[in-house]
């Protein structure tokens, strides 16, 4: 085996192309492969233990240390959200990496922050995002409605009516749906679960309740999560589900949210992976009971222990 040094991704294809037959031994990760990620963060957490953190149970992404003030810092690839003591833990997190300081956090992976000090507020919203994909997908000048989803339109596979479109602009417009759903919209989650089970062969009218849904999000674009700090830490859920509703294949849909410091924190809309023989069955209640279960540990792990049990709100008295 022969040794070549490889300081790019260029380099290893053109020592691969003059070297046939041979093969390059990786020494050090390079920005780009799918090993990358894994070394990182591997770096970045044994470098954490070193100085005191510690990864919580609830979510691998979220590290703490606890003493005097507990700090505690979320991650995202290689964006980090820091809360209490920013100064001292970014002097040390920038002794062993580089880093670029961003302030005040205001903006992260498409949502908007507003921290209303005063008002011991936070606020999230998704605007600037909205804003660009209406303009993207051509509803700048489309009217307003006000609901994600015409309650009298029941969506399917097939209506014998309706033409197929360009599922590449269907399945563009979904995914860009979905991340407004998952981030600070949970109002329309149910309505983009609906119009993604028809992603592999859309027709006009599951184009047209997709639209729906972009032209809801313009009255007006920057509605969010508000959390009122002030709140006494109560944490309530809900949880509802339909009953055969796909005309499909007759499998309800669960829903539920739950509700922290007076905002949504948790929401979900599934459809459900078995047909329910009757509206008694709790299977959406079961899931809301699970994810009750996981936000309780992500609380305690963060250091906001819920005394009592966590109330669950279900339209279901069987």
């Amino acid at each position: 085996m022969k040794k070549f040094t490889c300081s790019n991704q260029k380099d290893i294809r053109e020592t691969r192309r003059r070297t046939s037959g041979t093969v390059c031994k990786l020494e050090k990760s390079l920005y780009g492969l799918k090993q990358s990620p894994r070394c990182w963060n591997k770096a970045f957490w044994e470098y954490l233990k070193k100085v005191g953190f510690t990864q919580t149970s609830g979510d691998a992404c979220v590290y703490i240390r606890k003493g005097d003030t507990l700090i505690i810092i979320a991650v995202y690839v290689d964006d980090l959200i820091i809360l209490t003591e920013m100064q001292k833990i970014k002097d040390i997190l920038k002794a062993q990496f580089k880093m670029k300081d961003m302030i005040e956090l205001h903006y992260c992976l498409g949502v908007g922050v507003v921290q209303d000090k005063e008002n011991k507020q936070i606020w999230l919203h998704q605007g600037h995002y909205i804003e660009k994909i209406v303009k993207k997908f051509g509803q700048t000048e489309a009217k307003t409605v006000s609901t994600p989803a015409d309650l009298n339109v029941k969506l399917e596979k097939n209506d014998g009516v309706s033409k197929t479109v360009d599922p590449t602009q269907y399945q563009s417009i979904v995914g860009s749906l979905l991340y407004a759903a998952i981030a600070t919209r949970p109002e329309i989650t149910q309505a983009v679960g609906v119009v993604s089970k028809f992603c592999e062969s859309p027709t006009e009218a599951h184009l047209t309740a997709a639209k729906r849904i972009l032209r809801y999000l313009k009255r007006p674009a920057d509605l969010g999560l508000k959390y009122t700090m002030s709140d006494n830490g109560t944490l309530i859920g809900y949880s509802d589900a339909d009953w055969a509703g796909d005309l499909d294949d007759r499998h309800s849909t669960s829903g539920n949210m739950f509700m922290l410091a007076k905002g949504a924190v948790s929401w979900l809309s599934k459809k459900q992976a078995a047909v329910a023989l009757s509206t008694r069955e709790a299977v959406a209640f079961s899931v809301a009971t699970q994810e009750a279960i996981w936000l309780r540990r992500l609380l305690t792990n963060i250091g906001m222990p819920l005394e009592g049990p966590t109330v669950i709100h279900e339209d279901n008295q069987g």
